[in-house]
């Protein structure tokens, strides 16, 4: 969510850098949020495996 607030900050002025910053601060936070997905279903796969075998 922080760098989804940033990215927001970011982009609303006029200065292309700044802009292009917030661009890929939306962008880490899109594949964080991803990444945090995979690894959260992963693990509760794996934890329901384990719990099944004992």
């Amino acid at each position: 969510m922080i760098l989804f607030a940033l990215a927001f900050a970011l982009r609303r002025g006029e200065d292309r850098l700044l802009d292009d910053v917030g661009a890929y601060c939306c962008l880490a936070a899109c594949l964080a949020g991803v990444a945090a997905g995979i690894f959260g279903t992963v693990t509760l796969a794996r934890a329901l495996r384990q719990r099944r075998s004992d």
